[in-house]
């Protein structure tokens, strides 16, 4: 009994290892293929001019295509060399002319990997063009040179020099206002604190006498943020002069500062002769994907308005994607059925008819005659049936033999018996 249980409990172990095994089996063999990285999928970049200084801008335009075995989730990149990082790390798109997101390119470092959607997975012939833009690292240049780099297959070539950096121009006379991006993926990674404004009170030897307001309002896709206010300034006529602050605490320069994420408003006591005062604060990007953001200043005192309004736009990148949609390859038409063909009506059977014998009509008289065992054992070899007679002769000698022995064995018992 204990021999039965344990094989049993070995069937039972190995069952249930053959079941794992043919799980982990069917588990691997359902898992989905990786996404392939395509290379040379560029196949051609062009810039905006023949040469460069540090500062400036290097525009790139591509073109690129994927084979038709490429499906969604491949991946295709461009990379930039040291010298240059993208302008804005912003995500962007590859459109199809109907609106459809072909590609979406994402930077990791200098590097733009594209990650292809599933529409190639219902279009062959998939190609496009893109654009974007870089910027030098100043301080990787020193002297002329030539900048050469690959793409896939194809050789990029930027020829660039130190150059001398833009002159800014002198303290602004009049209202001015700016805005630039806190990090250069331009809202991308968060909306929070994404936008930097600033607004450039007149610098007049003069001054302007107060009070002066100053209103500061952000259209609806953008908010201030009141925490991040401050005031900064320079006496710009005065060689040497320090930067310095003014409070919101100081009641003596600020008259009030009412502030919401809608807006504020603030009033100063004066502009002092020669002073060039900066208003900064942060803002929040309440509608994302915006190609630009507004922000809009009024500024009145005594004998002076004025009104500026900076729009801050997104760095342009983009480009677009389209293919050839499969036909779908239909049903084939089913083969219509045969009728069956009508079975053949059975005849019906002919009745002989009595053929009448001619000449002598008497009936034959049989001829019998005698013949001996010998003859009719030949007769029976001549049919065939020699080899069945012999064998069933040879089992009756047998079966013959046998009762024999039994009855003579049972009558020896009866006699002895007697005696």
């Amino acid at each position: 009994m204990s021999t039965m249980i344990i094989k049993k409990t070995r069937i039972g172990f190995a069952a249930f290892f053959a079941t794992l095994l043919f799980s982990a089996v069917g588990l691997l063999s359902i898992q989905p293929a990786s996404a392939a990285t395509i290379d040379n999928a560029v196949t051609s970049v062009t810039l905006n001019q023949e040469k460069y200084s540090v500062f400036e801008k290097v525009s790139f335009d591509f073109t690129w295509a994927v084979p038709d075995s490429a499906k969604s989730g491949d991946t295709f990149e461009i990379t930039l060399p040291p010298e240059l990082s993208p302008t804005s790390t912003a995500r962007f798109n590859l459109l199809s002319p109907d609106g459809f997101v072909v590609a979406t390119a994402t930077w990791t470092g200098n590097t733009a990997v594209f990650v292809l959607s599933d529409y190639v997975d219902s279009h062959n012939d998939v190609h496009g063009d893109g654009f974007f833009s870089g910027t030098w690292d100043i301080s990787a240049i020193s002297k002329e040179t030539v900048i050469s780099f690959a793409i896939g297959s194809v050789v990029v070539n930027i020829p660039v020099e130190p150059g001398e950096e833009p002159v800014g121009p002198e303290p602004a006379r009049n209202l001015f206002k700016n805005g630039y991006w806190t990090e250069t993926s331009e809202g991308d990674d968060s909306p929070i604190n994404a936008l930097d404004w600033a607004t450039y009170l007149p610098a007049t030897e003069d001054g302007i006498a107060g009070p002066v307001t100053i209103v500061d309002t952000p259209n609806t896709s953008n908010t201030i943020n009141c925490d991040s206010f401050y005031i900064a300034g320079v006496f710009a006529n005065t060689p040497g002069a320090v930067a310095f602050t003014i409070g919101l605490d100081d009641s003596e320069r600020v008259l009030s500062f009412d502030c919401s994420p809608t807006g504020f408003t603030l009033v100063l006591d004066q502009i002092k002769p020669g002073e060039y005062l900066g208003l900064f604060y942060k803002g929040d990007i309440v509608t994302p994907n915006l190609k630009s953001y507004t922000n809009s200043v009024t500024l009145s005192a005594p004998k002076l308005s004025e009104e500026r309004q900076f729009v801050l736009n997104h760095t342009d990148a983009g480009g677009k994607g389209a293919g050839r949609l499969e036909e779908p390859v239909g049903p084939v038409d089913p083969v219509e059925p045969v009728d069956p063909v009508d079975p053949v009506a059975p005849v019906d059977p002919v009745d002989p008819e009595p053929v009448t014998p001619q000449g002598n009509t008497e009936k034959p008289t049989p001829v019998i005659s005698k013949t001996s065992p010998s003859t009719a054992a030949g007769s029976l070899a001549t049919t065939g049936s020699e080899n069945v007679f012999p064998g069933l002769a040879a089992i009756m000698l047998i079966l013959g033999g046998t009762v024999a022995a039994s009855l003579s064995a049972r009558r020896r018992n009866e006699i002895e018996r007697q005696n």
